[in-house]
């Protein structure tokens, strides 16, 4: 089992779920009350990707702005962070964290700063 599956184990088993696993296209999902959808894809021996989806009742050109603002390096972001944007109403913020460090400490810290960017969106 690589480290990142591992640790994905380990991150389910902290919120109490048996059995996470990556399903055939390399991708986990949750749906966390209060914090959105997060996803963890699977960069074969690269690490994995963690992203952090909600879905806004509105979105306009200024939160689009912030959210590109709110990854630019003089942000200081413990980890480079990228936004994406899907159809008009879902946003996501991103990163990458290398096998080596996919550790559950690190998993949950991405998960927070990623939490907080969208706090910040608002």
């Amino acid at each position: 089992m690589s480290n990142v599956a591992a640790t994905l184990k380990e991150f389910g088993n902290a919120m109490k779920i048996d059995g996470v696993d990556f399903n055939d296209n390399g991708v986990a999902h949750f749906k966390i009350e209060n914090l959105g959808e997060l996803y963890v894809e699977k960069r074969n021996e690269s690490g994995a990707i963690v992203y952090l989806m909600r879905e806004y009742s509105f979105l306009d050109q200024n939160h689009y702005k912030k959210a590109l603002e709110l990854c630019h390096p003089h942000e200081r972001n413990p980890m480079p962070v990228n936004a994406a944007l899907r159809g008009d109403r879902q946003l996501y913020f991103g990163l990458r964290i290398s096998e080596e460090d996919f550790l559950l400490p690190t998993l949950e810290e991405s998960v927070a700063q990623l939490n907080k960017l969208h706090e910040r969106l608002q």
